[in-house]
């Protein structure tokens, strides 16, 4: 489902964020990157769904070729998932839910949030999805940082992609929410034979919710395995002192 061949991605002033990483992600497979800050986990997501470009190398997301000239094919197989929701606060949250049908509703249309009648109906469907059917008409600026989060996924999946790139969705989350995110997102996942690929920082939430760990330092790939395999070598390998 992604590709990614020899990718590496350098900055300004010479930061390589990321260093010549080779990785593939199946359908219907859940993954977690970790790493410390700045080893590259943000912008190799970045990468994949095309809002950077890499300086070398080639990456395909359903055997499309991610490349600013294919950007509006690669953000309709690609969802993303923030860890600061990216949501309208004015909006109710079926609204917001709503907005991931952009890329298939006249633009006239969405300038004045007029949404054809199967797409509200879908919008519901995912509400219900992860618990929130009672709360559709609520501005999502009074709801709870779990309840947004639960939005945001909903409105990820209106979208239908192929892949679902999560960027930290629960570093602002307690624990207890963050597990009911987590089941969320890999449930929708392996449900719909979607490739899910999450940015974490919490090495337990991982091992509970991950089949592979992949671990980036430096911008480089130092662990590629399953997370039963992880261990505290492997650990210290990828969070210990440089």
């Amino acid at each position: 489902m992604i590709e990614l061949r020899s990718v590496s991605k350098e900055f300004p002033g010479g930061r390589k964020a990321l260093d010549d990483v080779s990785l593939t992600f199946a359908a219907g497979t859940v993954t977690a990157i970790l790493g410390p800050s700045g080893a590259g986990k943000s912008t190799l997501l970045r990468c994949i769904n095309g809002l950077e470009t890499p300086t070398a190398g080639g990456i395909t997301v359903n055997g499309i070729e991610v490349s600013p000239r294919k950007l509006r094919e690669i953000r309709r197989e690609v969802g993303m998932v923030f860890q600061h929701f990216n949501l309208v606060p004015r909006l109710n949250a079926l609204t917001n839910v709503l907005t991931g049908s952009l890329s298939r509703v006249p633009m006239l249309l969405s300038l004045f949030y007029a949404f054809p009648r199967d797409e509200i109906r879908r919008a519901e469907h995912h509400l219900a999805s992860v618990g929130l059917a009672e709360h559709a008409w609520q501005r999502v600026d009074r709801l709870s940082g779990g309840q947004q989060q639960r939005v945001a996924i909903a409105r990820c999946l209106l979208q239908q992609p192929k892949v679902i790139l999560a960027d930290e969705p629960v570093a602002s989350l307690d624990p207890e929410t963050s597990r009911e995110v987590m089941q969320i997102l890999v449930r929708a996942a392996t449900e719909n034979q979607m490739a899910l690929v999450v940015n974490l920082h919490q090495v337990d939430i991982a091992l509970e919710f991950c089949d592979r760990i992949v671990g980036l330092r430096h911008g480089q790939v130092v662990i590629d395995d399953l997370a039963e395999n992880l261990t505290s070598e492997k650990l210290q390998s990828l969070y210990g002192q440089s």
